[in-house]
């Protein structure tokens, strides 16, 4: 997904500033697509092993149908599925794992405003941290797709806050610094990228961070008080 914007007649004249952060707007937003999805994946096998015990039986074998139709690019079929297992479910396990799987899915597909819809039903139906920091997560990725700055930067603060040991912090450090790129708050920016890099050294988002400070470095306007002479 691209934003869609505004036309000048002479580029030249937009401040190489705005220009950055609408470079970030446009790229962030395709970033977001796919962003986690195999983090995530990996973590949802982890759980359907961990719970099997706690899966009704056709439950489980509706989940691994699914998962199966998602590799085969089925993903009506799997979409089919996974209503049918909440349909049934709705708060046992089997059932938030199927919102994890149906909401991912659709992000996948580029229909953030159905997966928004997901994620806050999800919510709704439990307090289990490993879940909700899952729907907090990719309710805040659909809000970047949806180019809903403000709502997309609350998500990612809420989510950094309550679950700081979580393996998605990484990625939702990221994620918050090119929020603010776009949203021009560039010493909330550079913070966010710094921490990163600071912080998770070996995180594969580290070369994208680094690359976002050296931009902020050289295009971010000077502070107001920057460079004027101070009062005796």
């Amino acid at each position: 997904m691209t934003l869609t914007l505004p036309t000048f007649r002479n580029p030249a004249a937009v401040p190489r500033a705005e220009r950055f952060a609408r470079w970030f707007a446009r790229h962030g937003a395709q970033v977001a697509l796919g962003v986690g999805m195999a983090a995530v994946a990996g973590a949802l096998g982890f759980a359907i092993v961990l719970n099997q015990e706690k899966l009704q039986e056709r439950a489980a074998d509706q989940l691994s149908i699914a998962r199966n139709r998602i590799s085969a690019g089925k993903s009506k079929e799997a979409l089919e599925v996974l209503d049918s297992v909440l349909a049934v479910n709705r708060v046992r396990p089997a059932a938030l794992q199927a919102y994890v799987m149906k909401g991912e899915l659709l992000l996948s597909e580029n229909k953030a405003a159905e997966a928004d819809a997901v994620y806050r039903e999800a919510l709704a139906q439990t307090t289990h941290p490993f879940y909700r920091a899952l729907f907090l997560s990719g309710q805040a990725s659909a809000a970047v797709v949806l180019q809903k700055w403000e709502e997309a930067e609350a998500l990612l603060r809420s989510f950094l806050r309550d679950y700081p040991e979580h393996f998605l912090v990484p990625r939702a450090t990221m994620e918050l610094g090119r929020v603010q790129v776009v949203e021009k708050k560039w010493k909330e920016a550079q913070a966010a990228f710094e921490r990163l890099v600071t912080l998770y050294p070996k995180s594969a988002w580290v070369p994208e961070a680094q690359a976002a400070l050296a931009e902020i470095k050289t295009r971010r306007p000077p502070e107001k008080n920057e460079g004027s002479p101070q009062r005796m």
